[in-house]
């Protein structure tokens, strides 16, 4: 490999980790941002700041599709706030405790009882048993 090959290569994978890195940095301020609208109970406002997270980010996509799936449950949208639930349970591949847990509460609130068992049952099994309330929910919903 010539120099001006390695130097132009180089050169490439700096500007790619500096790229990738920035992209980390602005997903992380638009989540902050989203939750601080959010905590302001403005939910339109924060649903269209986690909206601008990009798929190529995949950890922080998870994460504004579950806080989306929040708002619209905050804002009485309960099966679109299933929908983003279950997104987010996908995106992470089943390991995403908080966002199992929340898709079983959505679902008790629709009466889709079975299926809030499995979310709860997901639940407990992403955390290695350590969401005790999905462990209450169940055992609720297993006494009925």
């Amino acid at each position: 490999m010539s120099f001006q090959k390695f130097a132009t290569a180089s050169v490439l994978i700096l500007f790619l980790l500096l790229s990738v890195n920035a992209q980390s940095s602005d997903a992380s301020s638009v989540i902050n941002l989203g939750n601080k609208l959010f905590s302001s109970q403005q939910y339109e406002l924060a649903i269209k700041e986690y909206q601008r997270i990009s798929q190529n980010n995949s950890e922080e996509y998870a994460r504004a599709v579950y806080n989306i799936g929040v708002c619209n449950y905050e804002l009485w949208r309960t099966e679109e706030a299933i929908k983003y639930y279950r997104r987010a349970v996908e995106l992470r591949h089943g390991k995403y405790p908080t966002a199992s847990f929340a898709l079983g509460i959505a679902l008790e609130a629709e009466h889709k009882l079975a299926e809030a068992r499995t979310a709860y049952e997901q639940t407990l099994n992403a955390s290695s048993g350590k969401q005790g309330p999905a462990l209450f929910k169940l055992g609720l919903l297993f006494g009925e």
